[in-house]
């Protein structure tokens, strides 16, 4: 069957020639498009969560404002709707199908994020997350996050405290233990004498790094443990009364989430709070992403999806020309007692083989713009990150592995695009009666 193909290749020339073409363009243009979108992709999917969402829900409370129904001029003190705020905590607390609870502020973390610049010489620099959260409080219980030292877990957890992430960690004392450090003494005597909140305040643990969103890479964090009023005072100035509560193993989470704001607001004790939603937590951080910014990926994974049809359309169209011009030969082959499998598997191999070929002349025509470009297709692709290390991950820093990592999926999708592409117009062919077929020849 092979010299077959290879005849059948040479004797529909034209049609095989401008298939070749097609597919080289393709290829070509392919390959920057997966790579572009593959080398995020990639670092984010290979990277864990450091969150464990699964059985996560949020609760959003609303204030109410004088002349609203249910308004109580009362509570409208900052005491008491502090003093309601936590209340609400206490609530869910008592209920034996939670788990564990606490407030949150923004979202996918605990509280409010800021960034902060350390440097620790004179050129060096390290871009870092800032969350607040309440000491003492039990979200790392609750989100899943891993205490990495003190080594027995047991964290110091008192106000005007830090915790830093394990990239960051790694990143100020390469080696040792920053328990029981401050940043300054990380940083060099030629580090610029910027001064900061946060330089003396005593690190009292290292958690495992988490991912700010559900698509993006977790960047260096540094959470600060303060007192409830003070992080009050931020959802306050955020207006973002939330609660994150995680259910007992066996509760059906989601009927108990539909009834716990009715349950809340039958027993009292908002003040002037008003259950809003609840929500798994999963779905509310992608909410959150969604109503933001447009994806960063959005475009290109338009792209990616737009060529992929026209890839579809572009090989049926030409597979098609090509079934019409063999249409009696399938026929004659047909009536002569030829297998109708042979036939598509003899048509599938000759797409194949100019697929291959086509594949092929694309890598090295990919590789000359690479090189001669001189372009970068390994390393970083967030400004705030620290570098993912090549010990890791070499599929992202080895040249050869990266390319070849693209290349197969580039290969991959052509495949699956030009069989489906080819197999479609055969069995139509095949449909028609040998009679029918030769008819018109």
């Amino acid at each position: 069957m092979i010299r077959q193909i290879f005849k059948q290749i040479w004797f529909y020339r034209r049609g095989s020639a401008w298939l070749f073409a097609e597919l080289l363009v393709i290829a070509v243009v392919s390959w920057f498009v997966v790579n572009r979108i593959w080398n995020v992709q990639y670092r984010i999917h290979a990277i864990p969560d450091g969150i464990d969402y699964d059985g996560v829900y949020v609760l959003s409370l609303d204030e109410l404002y004088p002349g609203q129904y249910g308004y109580d001029s009362t509570y409208d003190t900052d005491e008491a709707r502090m003093e309601n705020f936590f209340r609400v905590g206490d609530m869910l607390r008592q209920m034996p199908q939670i788990q564990s609870q606490a407030t949150i502020n923004m979202t996918p973390c605990l509280g409010s994020i800021s960034v902060m610049t350390i440097f620790l010489d004179s050129v060096t620099m390290v871009n870092t997350a800032v969350i607040q959260r309440i000491s003492g409080a039990e979200d790392f219980r609750l989100l899943g996050y891993k205490v990495l030292l003190p080594e027995d877990g047991e964290l110091v957890d008192e106000p005007n405290t830090i915790l830093i992430s394990e990239d960051l960690a790694m990143t100020l004392f390469p080696g040792v233990s920053p328990v029981g450090k401050t940043l300054r003494d990380a940083l060099d005597d030629s580090s610029p004498n910027y001064a900061s909140d946060y330089d003396n305040r005593k690190i009292t643990g290292v958690i495992a790094n988490v991912r700010m969103s559900p698509d993006a890479e977790n960047i260096p964090m540094l959470i600060e443990n303060i007192h409830r009023q003070e992080y009050f005072e931020d959802i306050v100035f955020n207006e973002e009364y939330k609660y994150a509560f995680r259910t007992v193993p066996g509760v059906d989470a989601e009927e108990f989430a539909a009834e716990l704001g009715r349950k809340l607001e039958s027993g009292g004790g908002l003040g002037n709070y008003r259950v809003r939603e609840v929500v798994s937590y999963r779905e509310m951080v992608e909410d959150r992403i969604l109503s933001g910014s447009m994806d960063r990926l959005f475009l290109w994974k338009a792209l990616r999806i737009f060529l992929i049809i026209n890839v579809l359309l572009a090989v049926v169209s030409i597979s098609w020309l090509r079934m019409e011009e063999r249409c009696g030969e399938i026929s004659v082959r047909r009536a002569m007692g030829g297998s109708g499998w042979r036939i598509l598997a003899q048509n599938i191999g000759e797409i194949w083989v100019v697929t291959a070929a086509a594949a092929l002349i694309a890598s090295v025509v990919v590789i000359n713009i690479i090189v001669l470009g001189k372009m970068d297709i390994v390393g970083e692709t967030e400004q705030f990150m620290l570098p993912v290390t090549r010990d890791l991950y070499p599929l992202l820093f080895d040249p050869v592995l990266h390319f070849l990592a693209v290349e197969g999926i580039v290969l991959g999708l052509l495949l699956v695009v030009v069989t489906v592409a080819a197999a479609v117009p055969v069995l139509l062919a095949m449909r028609q009666s040998p009679v029918e077929g030769l008819r018109d020849e």
